[in-house]
């Protein structure tokens, strides 16, 4: 049985729902018309397709045989992402069914102009075929992200499957509590002096609290973005599962002790 970073798998997972909501987004976009550029329009988008479909395959490879076949409720995880690999592929074969379907341009073929009258009859079609590869592609983000959510939950119930994660102090509990709440941002400070880092509310995170998060890799940040404009924090898999398995208790910050109580001097006895 192979051993493998299960919360790095999370966070793949979940950025593959994102990709292929992205994708989504973008043929559902599109608009092809008989007789215009199908080619150079669904191209890149049904190999697009293809490359979600190969990294679907080496997460479903990866969990297969690993120790996460151990916990129960695996096996309903391995064949949600086999039914991603079959649906993205139902995707990918309705842009090309809509490439093959697609009245050829003169201009690029060598063929005769398509006749207007099978121009027009061939509209409803195309579009057909863009509306259902679109709502293929969405079913594949929301499964993505339900396959993450399974194996959070199967870790959480099982702990004896759980990796080892880093004891977290209060202040270091409250940064990431307070990421998971509502999201955060990591600014360069005016003049470029500096790093800062505020929740989605403004409030402003303790640095030290937050790079110790980064460096156990509890939070992620955007690096394609220049913190200039502001650079986006979430919580990956590994940190809401030490939300999770640390108590609150630990985030509250400590009470003050008492003070020494003060009793009235005693009167002098006559």
């Amino acid at each position: 049985m192979r051993q493998i970073d299960l919360l790095a798998q999370i966070d793949s997972l979940r950025q593959l729902g994102r990709d292929f909501a992205t994708l989504h987004t973008t043929v559902q976009k599109l608009e092809v018309r008989p007789g215009s550029d199908t080619l150079l329009r669904l191209g890149p988008q049904i190999l697009a397709i293809n490359e979600l479909v190969g990294r679907t395959l080496a997460q479903l490879t990866d969990l297969h045989g690993s120790q996460y076949t151990a916990v129960p409720g695996s096996r309903y995880t391995l064949k949600s992402l086999s039914s991603i690999v079959s649906t993205a592929t139902l995707a990918a074969s309705g842009l090309a069914t809509t490439l093959y379907a697609n009245p050829p341009d003169a201009a690029g073929f060598g063929y005769e102009p398509p006749e207007e009258e099978a121009a027009r009859q061939a509209v409803p079609a195309l579009a057909g075929f863009l509306t259902d590869a679109a709502r293929q592609l969405d079913r594949c983000a929301a499964t993505c992200r339900s396959a993450a959510a399974d194996i959070i939950r199967n870790l959480k119930n099982h702990p004896e499957q759980q990796p080892a994660l880093p004891d977290l102090t209060p202040a270091q509990y409250g940064v990431l509590r307070k990421v998971a709440e509502g999201g955060a941002r990591r600014y360069v400070r005016a003049h470029g002096k500096g790093i800062a880092v505020r929740a989605a509310d403004g409030t402003p995170l303790r640095p030290a609290a937050f790079g110790t998060l980064a460096k156990h890799r509890l939070v992620s940040v955007d690096a394609l973005v220049s913190p200039v404009v502001g650079q986006e924090i979430t919580v990956t898999a590994a940190g809401e599962l030490a939300l999770y398995m640390q108590p609150t208790a630990r985030a509250r910050p400590a009470v003050p002790p008492a003070a020494p109580s003060q009793e009235p001097p005693s009167r002098p006895h006559r």
